[in-house]
Parts: structure tokens; sequence; C-alpha cells
């Protein structure tokens, strides 16, 4: 059957969809809130050209909100924030296992927590890696902080050490606050795994995005930030990337009005934030662009305004240029972060190296593929003499 494919079974209202990710045998899989939005839930595909169907869902929540989620070999470590009350999340770590279609981890990060922005609008974003230690760092929306009679919202880290145990970047309890406090709201907090396991924390309040990296040794560094055009809105994403020994991170929003734009930088521990003059497709709307890497090539994919359908573009020099747009998904998407997925990888399925995507067309969960590339399968001339031996063989 062709692309794309219907999914059922999940919650359309409370997160983007997760993924999708390939197994190591070939099975591809999505996750997201299950129908009553009291479980994580995966789905499952053999081909996902025919039927997705569930495998399972985790263990119960009050209410899942955004899920983020980074794959290590066939290991999905995701973080989900449960709504317990509406001035109570609590923040929980979820493994699940490709390789046995099982889930494996539940841990509670915090709890308790009112992350409330002062426009009282709850904010549940959270983002996830893993370094090459085995350790998970969580980057996450944390507690208000009060300043001059009113609450703002705040960013925090913690690392996982070990079974059920997380600390702050000192080793010890609680949370270590990224932001900087003030009278801001810190929101969107987004992290890439740099060069030699440094994490690097993006967020931005108001038109300003800070980065501050966190070493290998567990030092926080100096936050660097940039005044973004316009204002951003919905939820920026970013990647990293090995350029030829040099790790790239590019990370995307949207700015304003109907406009995305790009910011990027080379890992390190106070790097230069570069905006790039050029956009990332002129019509652009919430849900910002998501972001791919396919080995070589910078990939964005994006809603434009002007006919609610998906388009990508590509860049090849590190997202200081993008070329022309291509089409993506026809269909009637809707400008808001959940109608698009997240944290997804390219992958190669059969001959094709594809970016999949699930996407909420008019109130219709649907996974579909871009085509980056078709691999050409090596061919072999074989020519015999007239006794039937070999006289040449050639491969291409």
């Amino acid at each position: 059957m062709a692309l794309p494919t219907t999914i059922t079974g999940l919650n359309t209202a409370s997160s983007p969809a997760i993924g999708s990710f390939i197994s190591s045998g070939g099975n591809v899989y999505l996750f997201g809130p299950n129908a009553t939005g009291q479980a994580v839930a995966v789905q499952k595909a053999t081909d996902p050209t025919t039927a997705f169907s569930s495998v399972g869902d985790s263990g119960a929540f009050t209410e899942v909100r955004w899920i983020s989620a980074y794959k290590v070999s066939d290991v999905i470590h995701l973080i989900a924030a449960d709504r317990i009350s509406g001035t109570s999340v609590t923040f929980r770590y979820l493994t699940f296992n490709m390789s046995s279609d099982t889930w494996v981890l539940d841990e509670t990060i915090l709890s308790g927590l009112n992350t409330q922005t002062s426009g009282a609008v709850l904010q549940f974003i959270s983002s996830v890696v893993v370094r090459s230690t085995g350790e998970v760092v969580a980057f996450f929306s944390g507690a208000q902080i009060t300043n001059m009679g009113n609450s703002y919202a705040q960013t925090y880290c913690m690392r996982r050490t070990g079974v059920n145990t997380w600390v702050n970047i000192s080793g010890g309890a609680g949370a270590t606050q990224v932001s900087a406090g003030g009278t801001v709201d810190f929101t969107g907090p987004e992290e890439v795994l740099g060069t030699s396991d440094r994490v690097h924390f993006i967020h931005r309040n108001g038109s300003t995005v800070t980065q501050r990296a966190l070493t290998s040794a567990n030092a926080l560094q100096t936050a660097g930030t940039t005044n973004f055009v316009g204002s951003p809105i919905g939820t920026g994403t970013a990647i990293a990337y090995d350029d030829a020994g040099t790790t790239r991170v590019i990370w995307a929003a949207m700015s304003g009005g109907s406009t995305a734009f790009a910011l990027t930088f080379d890992s390190g521990n106070t790097p230069t934030l570069t905006q790039i003059a050029s956009t990332l497709g002129t019509s652009a709307s919430v849900p910002a662009a998501r972001l791919f890497n396919d080995g070589t090539d910078a990939w964005a994919l994006y809603r434009k305004t002007t006919d609610s359908d998906l388009y990508v573009l590509k860049s090849t020099d590190d997202g200081a240029n993008w070329g022309s747009e291509a089409s993506a998904f026809t269909g009637t998407v809707g400008a808001a972060d959940i109608n698009l997925s997240i944290d997804g990888n390219i992958f190669t399925r059969g001959s094709s190296v594809v970016i999949p995507h699930i996407v909420n067309d008019n109130g219709t969960l649907k996974y579909n593929e871009y085509v980056v590339r078709t691999l050409v399968a090596a061919v072999k001339q074989i020519i015999y003499n007239t006794n039937q031996a070999v006289i040449r063989a050639a491969y291409w």
C-alpha cells in the first residue's frame, strides 16, 4: 500500500507524536499519549505502508503531556510530563526496548512541580540525551521562581547516575537551574549532545535565545545569547551531528509572523551563536521546523500557512543556507506544535533513506515518509567462456 498510513489509538491533544525509529530488526516504532491520555503508547509496524499496531502502554499516568525521546541502538529513552493537577507536574523517565517489545524502566525524576509561566500557562516541555557512558541527562521546565511579586518559569537539568538515581550536576539531590532567573519566563528547553559528551542546553525568553554547555566533567558553562529576529513562537528543535570531526548544532524556531529561522554554532564550552540570514521557508508557521541530518546534509521539515501542507528544505553548508523547498505532505495540518512529530531520526528502509514523520491531518494522525535519496543496489555481471569458466566479473 502507499503512504501515508492512518494511525489510530493515540491522543492528539496533549503532545506531538514521537518518532519514528527503526529497530535493528527493521521494524518501525512511534510513541505518543494513548487514546485516554493516561499512558505513553508505543506502536509498531513491520511495514509502515500498511498498518501500525499497539505493542503495549507504559504504566499509568494522571495525564500525559509533552514527551521527548532519544534513541540508543534498540533502546528508546523517553521523558514525559505527568500533569497531576493544575499546578502539580511530575517528570518521569521511561525506556522501551525495541528488540524485545517491552517497557523496561519507569522512574520519577522530580515531582510536585509548579511549572506555570507568569501568564498562567503551564509548561511541560522536556528534552533528553544519553552520553557515551550511558548517563542520561534531562532538561525540562521546572519550578517557578518568584521575583518582585510574580512567578516566572525556569529550566533545570538532572543526571541519571544509576537505577532510580537522579542528581544535579554536582551529584547532589535536586535539580540544577540552567536559566538565569529574573523577571522573564524561560521556556522551550531543548538539549543536544555535543562533542566529548558535552551537553548543550538551549532555551529562550522573549526574543533572546540562550545556550549553556555542560562539560563532560559536569561543569555548567557561561551562557551565550543572541537576539532572535522577531519573537520565537512555538517550540524550537535542534540537531547535532559530526561534520568531518566538528560537531555542528542547528536550532530552529518560528519567528513572530510567518517565517522560520535558525541559529547555528559549533560544539564548545562557550560557542558563538549565529542566526542565519536566510530563512527556512517563507509562509512557514507553527509547528516550527523539525530538523534532521542524513549523515551529510541538514534537512528541515515545516508547515506553510498558505496551504497547510508540509515542505522540506536541504542545507549543504551546516545551516548557513537552505535550498529550494519541496513538497513532503499534502493535507490540512493545523498551526500547532502537537500536529507534527518530534525527535525522530532519518533512517534507511529498504532501498530508501527517509525522513519519517507523523502528522495530524485535519484530526487524523498519519505516518508518512519523505524520500531523501534512493540507494542503488549492487549489480553483478559475469561473463563466461564456452566452457562456463568465468573470464570477467564486474560489480557496480
